[in-house]
């Protein structure tokens, strides 16, 4: 019971691209949509490996077991939301649908012909073109059907695709403003991650590739600024 909760918000984890070395892409993340909330609205798209938009609390929450359950995930959660935490200790409302892009432009063109060269060689252009620019997995399909390419080997091309490039985590600014009682479920992930993995919590911590603060499009105004006397 556990578990299936924490799939239907957190998401199912799959790994794509490099079976060494995966990206890992949750599908059917989302909001709460329980029936007794109905302001929760949320969206989960018509595609293959569908991701949808959900709460940060939501999320961080639901995934904070992920690691003891599928232990292929190692250090991606508190990745993620370490990644989305801003220099003031908030976090955005909404953790929106990853997405991937290749790594630098100059490269996008040698990568993006290697791996439609795996399909049939009059789709080379149109699949080149499609992988030119930032994709879902599950748009990455919509578009190549669209276009009229048959894509005969579905997962042996996205596996190539997500090894190729840069997966790129996302956030929205909303309505609702920031959040700051959720640093907790960081901790969380970080115990998590030490009972299966606790030789390697120091390479995760310090040695790792430095993580980015988040820049909202928002910010919270100093005190000065909000009051007078």
């Amino acid at each position: 019971q556990m578990m299936l909760d924490n799939l239907l918000r957190g998401g199912f984890p799959e790994f794509l691209g490099d079976a060494e070395n995966p990206k890992v892409y949750h599908t059917f993340s989302r909001i709460h949509g329980d029936l007794e909330r109905d302001y929760n609205n949320f969206q989960i798209d018509a595609t293959y490996y569908s991701q949808g938009s959900g709460n940060y609390r939501d999320v961080n929450q639901n995934r904070r077991v992920d690691v003891l359950l599928f232990p292929k995930v190692k250090d991606f959660n508190l990745r993620q939301f370490l990644t989305l935490k801003q220099a003031d200790g908030y976090n955005p409302l909404t953790v929106q649908t990853a997405y991937f892009s290749m790594e630098t432009p100059g490269e996008f063109d040698w990568q993006a012909q290697a791996i439609a060269g795996a399909e049939s060689s009059s789709s080379q252009p149109e699949l080149a073109g499609l992988l030119s620019r930032p994709f879902r997995p599950g748009q990455l399909f919509n578009d190549a059907a669209a276009a009229g390419i048959e894509l005969k080997h579905k997962k042996a091309f996205l596996d190539a695709a997500a090894a190729a490039a840069r997966q790129v985590f996302a956030a929205n600014y909303t309505h609702e403003g920031f959040w700051a009682d959720h640093w907790t479920y960081d901790l969380d992930q970080i115990i998590s991650f030490e009972a299966v993995y606790p030789d390697d919590v120091e390479r995760a911590m310090w040695d790792a590739e430095k993580l980015p603060f988040y820049q909202s499009s928002g910010v919270v105004q100093p005190r000065d600024f909000k009051y007078v006397e």
